[in-house]
């Protein structure tokens, strides 16, 4: 059995498989991108030779886990897109719909071609792809839910990990497709923004992470919500910047 509001270090592959069916009211996570730049992570190779298994592996384990949606953020790049819309493709009877996040500042594009007067297109959108039973997709709460979501690249990071979720991107995904109480799994934790956001929103969660640094970087930032103490300041030495609207 597994505590709530605690992380396991470990793979996901091999930890979700001791975790009884229907055990959790939501999976949300963000997996590593395959990016063969390998330029994200310090302490993870972020080159899978078979990044599809991966994917539908942990996506049917967390199907299996949870009772609710299973929210995966996706990045589709130049490196990873075969096996994304192959996954897609394999998952298409369970997707209930997706949610897209728009980010307005993203890296800018450098490579102009002179000979061919072509640039490449910018990629500025990631995928949340909401899994269940392929039905009808709905939200909780009376307010309208508009399925795309703006906002910055978040810009504070930690040294080892380049790719740190937006936190008001996190909270608002996790306010709309889950309740007050619900218990949330996310098999790559990596820094934590899950359990922040959850414990903020007065729910649980469950974090899988392979790589230890980022566990204790994850402990220091969920310590610090519980405390009342501004991670900005703590942990990415950065005061609080507020965000606009997210819709």
């Amino acid at each position: 059995m597994f505590n709530l509001d605690e992380i396991y270090t470990g793979n996901c592959l091999e930890l979700i498989k001791d975790m009884p069916d229907n055990y959790v009211d939501c999976c949300f996570t963000s997996p590593p991108y395959n990016r063969e730049r390998d330029d994200t992570y310090e302490h993870y190779s972020d080159t899978l030779k078979d990044y599809y298994t991966m994917l539908v592996e942990i996506t049917d384990q967390m199907l299996r886990v949870s009772k609710g949606y299973v929210i995966v953020n996706v990045q589709c790049n130049y490196y990873n897109k075969v096996d994304f819309y192959r996954y897609l493709g394999n998952f298409a009877d369970r997707i209930n719909g997706t949610v897209i996040w728009h980010r307005t500042n993203p890296q800018p594009n450098g490579n102009y071609d002179k000979e061919m007067g072509t640039r490449s297109v910018i990629n500025s959108f990631e995928y949340f792809i909401c899994l269940k039973d392929g039905k009808s997709f709905y939200s909780y709460g009376k307010d309208i839910f508009n399925n795309v979501i703006q906002s910055t690249v978040n810009p504070f990071h930690v040294d080892g990990h380049k790719a740190i979720m937006h936190r008001d991107v996190c909270t608002t995904m996790l306010s709309k497709f889950t309740k007050n109480g619900d218990i949330i799994l996310d098999p790559f934790f990596g820094t934590g923004t899950t359990g922040v956001c959850a414990k903020a929103l007065d729910r649980h969660y469950i974090g899988f992470e392979i790589v230890p640094e980022y566990v204790e970087t994850a402990k220091k930032r969920i310590y610090c919500e519980l405390s009342g103490i501004d991670e900005n300041k703590v942990i990415f030495g950065k005061s609080t910047k507020t965000s606009k609207s997210l819709f």
